[in-house]
């Protein structure tokens, strides 16, 4: 098994000490950080990954099943009890940015985590289909929103005290 906690590895990413992580749906994340493979379940609750992200000040966020977990470099916290996670990227602003494919209708969806509030977007407020599989951002700040079955959504992020638009 090459050390690895588990073998249904769906995320990998190197942090920035260079350690790599591994993700899976399986309660847990796997460490490698150069000769030692760790294997991380969380402290209270069982963590998940099928996505990772390294934002701008070096924290690691994980989506999966279990929810949005944040490792800080010495622990885990569980952010947002979400689960089903597919996909998830920070904007310009910091804000961490997560799709939902899977779940009961309202609970699937784009949502947005600023650090206090979470929002939900959905084919109400213009996504093309309420299941994300994936999430771009182009140079200049516009995000793009993979959807299943839907195409893609475009998002225009807010300027000069504008709303946002979503856009196909």
């Amino acid at each position: 098994n090459q050390g690895l906690y588990f073998q249904g590895v769906y995320a990998i990413l190197e942090d920035k000490s260079g350690n790599i992580w591994f993700g899976s749906d399986y309660g847990g994340v796997n460490k490698i950080d150069g000769n030692n493979y760790c294997f991380y379940r969380g402290e209270n609750e069982s963590i998940s990954s099928r996505t990772f992200l390294k934002d701008s000040n070096g924290a690691l966020w994980m989506g999966g099943t279990q929810g949005l977990a944040k490792y800080d470099g010495k622990n885990f916290t569980r952010v947002v009890s979400v689960n089903s996670l597919l996909s998830i990227l920070e904007d310009d602003h910091q804000n961490i940015w997560f799709g939902k494919e899977f779940g009961n209708e309202g609970q699937q969806g784009l949502f947005k985590y600023d650090g206090k509030t979470l929002s939900q977007f959905s084919k109400d407020d213009g996504l093309t289909n309420n299941r994300i599989r994936a999430i771009a951002k182009d140079n200049i700040g516009n995000m793009w929103f993979a959807t299943w079955g839907g195409g893609v959504t475009k998002y225009v992020p807010p300027k000069n005290g504008q709303l946002g638009s979503f856009t196909h």
